[in-house]
């Protein structure tokens, strides 16, 4: 019981910070299209400063998953402007950026809760 609750906990928080968001990835250069409310931001590599894809150990390491709430991840992209985008899992299932794409950190965490960066 106590494992669906932490992967509720984690899957409510994904989903408020997701709420009317809307990306659009695209499949030659690598953009990102990231909606939401009336902000609409384009992300290429060249307006990318890093990357931090958050994830428990077994997703990242590509092994199998036992607990319900480990295949949940996200990804924190700081912008040259400073500005902070979070992609969740409940929109994109694994985030892969392009190679052109520099700067990407892994950081492995049992609970994959969003914090405050």
């Amino acid at each position: 019981l106590i494992m669906f609750v932490i992967t509720l906990i984690i899957v409510i928080q994904y989903f408020i910070h997701n709420k009317d968001i809307s990306l659009i990835i695209g499949e030659n250069d690598g953009s990102i299209k990231y909606s939401k409310n009336n902000l609409e931001i384009v992300i290429t590599p060249k307006n990318i400063k890093s990357i931090l894809q958050v994830r428990t150990p077994t997703f990242a390491e590509k092994r199998a998953t036992y607990m319900p709430w480990e295949h949940l991840n996200y990804s924190l992209i700081l912008l040259k402007t400073e500005e902070k985008i979070i992609i969740t899992s409940l929109l994109v299932d694994d985030l892969k950026f392009p190679e052109q794409y520099q700067n990407v950190i892994v950081k492995k965490v049992l609970f994959p809760i969003i914090e405050d960066y």
